[in-house]
Order: structure tokens, then C-alpha cells, then sequence
């Protein structure tokens, strides 16, 4: 199936980038975006797209540099006359890895010819300057922000846009509110509103209308998926109805592989629906394991990023990964400024398997550059190497971008609404 998707997007390459266009112009966010990618070989799909991305200093220099010429484009066409950029950040002041990423994206924003600061809008912040330390050593700095009517002030300077790099799991803060400038990517699009299933299905009506218009199943490009509200894993009815779910998604999942010849067994992601940083994950093959999850794994479901309660899941079609680097199980994340890959790196586990989730502690990462991919192996074609791979990630993570443009209009219509 690989050499049926280089082929088609080789044959055709001027054809797709033409679509993506028609579709990415109207969009006027986000402004960047990360998308994890899963290779089954027979199929690929999206598994996650992260609109408030860390880990920019995962990107090797040249992506950087790319990134900052697409900014540049992106603040000149939607934001004209910006000059001054304040990035507003996690409140991770001992992580030292979010810091350099931190410190990555401020060279991006500067490259791109801005002036920018980094400010600290955390309320247990009482300190008018931080200095602190990255993973690599470097000294970055992050300012006291204050607000001043519709404005927000760090340091007796003012911004002419605020970037946000803050998912706001726990909602918008006060101090985020009606400001006078332009906030992006918009704050309702943080994890206190948006969920993942309704990611993915902005992603499946475009993913269908691209594989109709080049010839494709979508389920090649996509992932099935299915979600619950109000879960209480506490509850055996809530339980056995998430079981049901699993059963009926999974047999669903069967009958393709049963078409396509697939011999593995399918299996599912269960995930929290407003969910980051890898918490709140498991897999299962069968209904039956939702069932018999023990206090350990109940437990595990129940509380998200910053203590928050889950109360939703997605129920999504496991995809596993053919990928590895150095020997060891991988997958792509591919970067985005304005919807269009800049660059990505691998994600990379030792101890995990080609089934489970590669985002837990001890995962490492190798930059997407051809120096650092020597020890490359695709499993499924082991012909196959990085470079022809990168035109699929980048239709794929493009479509996936897009997609949550248009999820970002639907989630402003929504708040206006009510």
C-alpha cells in the first residue's frame, strides 16, 4: 500500500498541493500546529494535533529557519503592521525541556524580524522577571505580565499580538479575556473546550473529499473512531457501555482488515477526549479488558493535565507503527506554521511496542534531517526511506492542520452562540 501512496502523490503532486490550497486560504488560524503521525504500512493516519505545540526545539536548524520565513508570511497577510510579538507560555518554570523549547520558539519569532518577549501570566508568579535555564544550559527570560485595561504589559512593554503556547486545560483566565489585540491561536481552542472527536471528524469529511477527488479509500488516511460523555469509570454501567462501544468499533475495524488482507488484530486507543501530554491513554483488543480494568487502571483514566477530572473519552482505531530509528519503535510529528509543514522529528521508544502509545516518559527524539536518519527501517517495505515518506507525512499532517482550521471556526460560532 506505501508504493500505491508514493506513486499517486508523486503522479500527482501538483494536483494535491493545488487542493490543500483551495482549502487552507480561507483559514486565518492556526497559526501552528503539531500532528503525530502512525505508518501501519497498509494504511497511515493522524492520531493527535496539538494547536499550542511544544517541542520546537526538536526541529533541526533549518526548520527553524523555514518556520520563520512562513511566519513571516502568515503575521504579514493576517496581522499587518504587527512588529512586537509576546509569547505567553506554560507555567512549566521547572521544566527544563518546555524552556528550550520556549527558547527555540523565541529565536523562530525573532528570525522572523519581531521583536518579542516571553511573559509570564502564571498568578503565583510575584516576581517582575524570571531568570531561568533550559535543558541545554541557555539563559532565557520570562516577564511579570500585567494587565492594563484591554492590554497586557511585561515590563513597561506592550505587544502588538500575544502568541499563545499554553493548551489552558484548566479555561481562559481572566487576564486572557477581551483583550484589545489579537490572541493566537484563539483561547477557545484550548482543552477546557475542545475535544478530539470533533477533530476528527472535521478531518474525516476532508479526508474523504481527498481521497474521492485522487481516488483513495479514506480509511487508508484515517483512523475510525467512536467517543463517550459523561464516562465514570467508577461505574459498571458506565463501564459496560464503554465495552460495548469497543466491541462494536473493533468489529467494524475487522471487516477492513478482512478486505485488505490485514492478518494483525485490531485493537483500540481509548484517550482522553481533551487530553495532552500523553496522560490518560490505554489500548485494548476487546470490550472485555474495558470491563475487567483494575483500580490502577481506572485510576489512570480518571485525571487528566493539571489534576483535571476526565469525563470524556474517544474510543479511536489503534494504527501501529512500522517505524523505527537506532532499532527502536518510532513515529513522525510533523510541525506546521499556517497549515503548510515546515519540518517534524521522530518520537522514538525503547521499551514500547509498535502497538502502544510512544508518548511516556523515556521516549527520546531524532531531528526529521537526513545527518540524523541514517538508521531508518520501515518495516512494512524496508525498501522505502525517509525522504520518500516525507511527501506523505506532509499531505497527511497539512489535511490533519486544516481540518482544525476549520474546527477552530466552528468552536468561535459555538462561543458566540451561547
Amino acid at each position: 500500500m506505501l508504493q500505491t501512496f508514493l506513486t499517486l502523490f508523486a503522479e500527482r503532486e501538483k494536483e494535491i498541493k493545488e487542493w490543500l490550497n483551495h482549502y487552507r486560504e480561507p483559514l486565518k488560524d492556526p497559526i501552528y500546529a503539531s500532528v503525530d503521525l502512525r505508518n501501519a504500512g497498509f494504511k497511515m493516519s493522524p492520531v493527535d494535533t496539538n494547536i499550542f505545540p511544544a517541542g520546537w526545539n526538536n526541529l533541526c536548524h533549518r526548520s527553524r529557519r523555514t518556520a520563520a520565513e512562513k511566519l513571516i508570511v502568515f503575521i504579514a497577510q493576517s496581522y499587518p503592521g504587527t512588529k512586537k510579538i509576546m509569547i505567553l507560555p506554560e507555567h512549566h518554570t521547572r521544566n527544563t525541556y518546555y524552556l528550550t523549547n520556549l527558547s527555540q520558539l523565541l529565536e523562530i519569532v525573532e528570525l522572523a524580524g519581531f521583536e518579542a518577549k516571553i511573559g509570564n501570566f502564571s498568578p503565583e508568579n510575584q516576581e517582575s522577571r524570571l531568570e531561568l535555564e533550559t535543558s541545554e544550559g541557555r539563559k532565557i527570560t520570562e516577564h511579570q505580565v500585567e494587565r492594563k485595561g484591554d492590554l497586557l504589559i511585561a515590563d513597561g512593554w506592550s505587544a502588538d499580538l500575544y502568541l499563545l503556547n499554553n493548551d489552558l486545560s484548566g479555561g481562559i483566565p481572566e487576564i486572557l479575556k477581551k483583550l484589545d489585540r489579537p490572541l493566537i491561536p484563539a483561547p477557545y481552542g484550548g482543552w477546557h473546550t475542545r475535544i478530539k472527536s470533533d477533530h476528527f471528524h472535521y478531518y474525516q469529511i476532508l479526508v474523504t473529499m481527498f481521497c474521492e477527488e485522487f481516488g483513495l479509500d479514506p480509511w487508508l488516511l484515517s483512523a475510525y473512531f467512536d467517543h463517550m460523555d459523561e464516562v465514570d469509570l467508577s461505574s459498571e454501567k458506565s463501564l459496560k457501555m464503554l465495552a460495548e462501544k469497543a466491541d462494536a468499533l473493533l468489529e467494524k475495524i475487522g471487516k477492513k482488515y478482512a478486505e485488505y488482507g490485514v492478518k494483525d488484530t485490531p485493537f483500540l486507543f481509548i484517550k482522553n477526549e481533551s487530553g495532552t501530554y500523553g496522560m490518560g491513554i490505554t489500548t485494548v483488543e476487546s470490550g472485555k479488558e474495558i470491563l475487567e480494568f483494575n483500580r490502577d487502571e481506572r485510576k489512570k483514566m480518571s485525571t487528566g493535565k493539571d489534576k483535571v477530572k476526565i469525563t470524556k473519552l474517544i474510543l479511536q482505531e489503534g494504527v501501529p507503527t512500522v517505524e523505527k530509528l537506532e532499532g527502536h519503535i518510532s513515529e513522525p510529528v510533523l510541525y506546521m506554521i499556517a497549515s503548510e509543514v515546515i519540518g517534524g522529528f521522530f518520537r522514538i521508544h525503547s521499551e514500547r511496542s509498535e502497538r502502544e502509545n510512544l508518548n511516556t516518559p523515556g521516549m527520546t527524539f531524532s531531528k526529521m534531517c537526513i545527518h540524523y536518519l541514517k538508521k531508518y527501517r520501515n518495516d512494512y517495505d524496508t525498501s522505502i526511506t525517509t525522504e520518500a515518506m516525507l511527501p506523505i507525512y506532509t499531505i497527511i499532517a497539512e489535511l490533519a492542520s486544516i481540518a482544525t482550521g476549520y474546527e477552530l471556526i466552528g468552536l468561535e460560532y459555538h462561543q458566540k452562540s451561547s
